[in-house]
């Protein structure tokens, strides 16, 4: 199997990823048992596929969960889907959408959450409203990485030293948790989230004009 990047995010994934959609739902509609959906799914890990994209639509995320415990989840992609209606989601929807996909899934994080299906007519209320809250989520959760991350390096500063030295390891550690690894960590996250929106918005701007494209404009 080969792995590419991904666009900006900073993730490697398979050049063949497993969707869990379609008219198959991973064997569902065709009468496959959930093991047995579960087993398409790790079949395809065995085989080096490391991307598993559902949604909430499809109705497969306790599968692609059940089938990711078997593995490291830092070995694998899992990308989800919800879809908001515009003027009657609001920030607190995504919130709550997320939550509920984590659920299903019986995951701790995502490493990928989508806005579903969103069509032009209601692109503005995405950006402007729901992908906001959406960059919220991303900070709480590499809040709660850089933390993590923080107690591993001061068990490692820990390790060895006296117990006057540890309290004061601690005591300094306590008030005074290192910013700056939760700003590094999270200014290339959001400008991941942002590279893929603009992205987004590109594909609907429609192709300059010969003469637009010379002057350097874009005609929207």
């Amino acid at each position: 199997m080969e792995y590419k990047p991904l666009g900006k995010t900073g993730l490697t994934v398979s050049v063949a990823g497993l969707g869990c959609g379609g008219n198959s739902r991973l064997g569902l509609r065709r009468g496959a048992s959930f093991e047995e959906s579960v087993a398409i799914v790790r079949t395809a890990v065995d085989l080096g596929v490391n991307f598993i994209d559902t949604a909430e639509a499809y109705g497969t995320e306790e599968i692609v969960g059940a089938a990711a415990r078997h593995y490291d989840r830092d070995r694998l992609v899992i990308s989800t889907k919800a879809i908001f209606r515009s003027g009657n989601d609001t920030a607190d929807a995504v919130t709550r959408r997320v939550e509920a996909g984590l659920k299903r899934l019986g995951l701790d994080y995502v490493d990928i959450f989508h806005f579903h299906a969103v069509s032009p007519a209601t692109y503005s209320h995405h950006r402007d409203v729901l992908a906001p809250a959406q960059q919220q989520q991303v900070a709480k959760a590499l809040e709660h990485d850089a933390e993590v991350m923080t107690n591993t390096q001061l068990e490692k500063q820990l390790a060895g030293q006296p117990a006057d030295v540890q309290a004061e390891i601690v005591d300094i550690n306590t008030d005074a948790r290192p910013r700056a690894l939760q700003v590094a960590l999270l200014i290339p996250a959001i400008a991941a989230l942002l590279g893929l929106l603009n992205s987004f918005r590109m594909l609907r701007e429609p192709e300059p004009t010969p003469s637009a494209a010379a002057e350097g404009m874009v005609l929207g």
